[in-house]
């Protein structure tokens, strides 16, 4: 889950928590994959990318390799986002 709350902080450019609903409502949206490939990261506000390294990357529990093990669609997305 934490994966998928900061590609979704990520997306849509929040930079405050977002609640299980709200990443449901983006991983089942037809274009949720097309939205992650072209997404451009250099118009991502610092704010939000400093609010997900805080929240989500620099968290004992943001491990790539852990992540990737227990989901085969999360591994690749943690590792997109921490890019």
């Amino acid at each position: 889950m934490l994966t998928m709350e900061a590609v979704v902080c990520t997306i849509t450019g929040s930079s405050k928590p977002v609640d299980w609903q709200v990443v449901r409502q983006h991983i089942s949206n037809i274009k949720f994959k097309e939205t992650v490939m072209q997404f451009k990261t250099e118009n991502l506000p610092l704010a939000v990318k400093t609010f997900v390294l805080k929240n989500y990357i620099q968290k004992p529990e943001w491990d790539l390799e852990k992540i990737g093990y227990s989901s085969k669609a999360a591994g690749p997305l943690a590792l997109w986002v921490q890019s």
